[in-house]
């Protein structure tokens, strides 16, 4: 199924992007988590690893949310645009 969605012109391209947009997604989570850890460690936070495991996860999946309306807001303004 995805190898017949790829055919379709342009969705490679779309794919490219969804993929580039996870790893930037995961890299920024990594990064936020690990200065949320280190600053919760430098204030004496016995709780330090937790709060950068909820920040990660939270991070990820918050910008699941919204990464579907970054790709799909775009489409429907060069679509609504063309009428």
């Amino acid at each position: 199924m995805l190898f017949q969605l790829l055919q379709v012109p342009g969705m490679g391209t779309l794919f490219i992007f969804i993929l580039l947009g996870i790893l930037v997604l995961f890299v920024v989570s990594i990064g936020v988590s690990y200065w949320v850890y280190s600053d919760a460690k430098k204030r004496g936070n016995d709780t330090a690893t937790i709060w950068a495991i909820m920040n990660f996860l939270g991070m990820f999946m918050l910008g699941f949310t919204f990464l579907p309306l970054c790709v799909v807001v775009p489409i429907v303004y060069l679509v609504a645009g063309r009428e």
